[in-house]
């Protein structure tokens, strides 16, 4: 696979975890991120690491008093910031978006992000209408301003009541013609906003990340 371009130099990467680990080797990040030396190699070898393995280096950096974002790891953008080890995250530089559904025990917490990510590149409005949803292998990001269908779009249905009850039936692509029409993708029949909205319409995934970083991190 050495011909595909994965849009990050591995080698990079791995250079910027052992930095914020405070590691001094691969082999002493790979203990302390609970890795093998092959598992490492393997990665290397591939040219792509997963997203978990990132989150992972992201916790343990902040644990020993370094803020990282994935956009530092993945791409060095942005710099490593030093904090006391008693600081709570800045609240200025970092969203810490409501959990709606887990699908997986890892992460073991919600994921902050970057505020001026979310603000320049998604587009965010309003950090307070966002949710996330963590399965086995993607982290999704819901904007639950966003609930008119629009075609290609990718939307939660579910319910939502209060801050401790929630219900997600399914995550789908649905595509919209020019009368209006809404077909969604896995089921037969077509729908309208109308009907839809009655089933109940969380919001529309405007991020997700894959568990490898070997492609754009928009869903497919």
């Amino acid at each position: 696979m050495s011909n595909i371009d994965y849009g990050f130099n591995i080698e990079d990467v791995l250079g910027r975890m052992m930095v914020a680990t405070r590691s001094r080797s691969l082999s002493k990040m790979g203990e302390l991120l609970g890795l093998s030396i092959n598992a490492l190699g393997q990665s290397k070898q591939r040219g792509s690491i997963a997203l978990t393995t990132l989150l992972k280096c992201q916790r343990l950096a902040f644990e020993m008093g370094n803020e990282v974002t994935l956009d530092y790891l993945v791409h060095g953008d942005g710099e490593i910031v030093i904090r006391d080890v008693n600081e709570k995250p800045r609240d200025e530089r970092y969203a810490s978006i409501r959990l709606l559904a887990r699908l997986s025990t890892e992460p073991p917490t919600t994921v902050l992000f970057d505020k001026e990510w979310l603000s320049t590149w998604m587009k965010v409005k309003s950090f307070d209408s966002l949710l996330q949803i963590i399965t086995f292998d993607r982290i999704y990001i819901i904007d639950t301003n966003e609930r008119i269908i629009k075609d290609g779009g990718l939307y939660v249905f579910g319910w939502i009541d209060g801050e401790e009850h929630s219900s997600v039936t399914t995550i789908r692509r649905c595509k919209r013609n020019l009368a209006g029409d809404i077909t969604i993708a896995g089921e037969e029949g077509v729908q309208t906003q109308e009907s839809l909205g009655k089933i109940g319409i969380i919001g529309r995934v405007i991020w997700s990340g894959e568990s490898e970083l070997d492609e754009d991190p928009a869903f497919r």
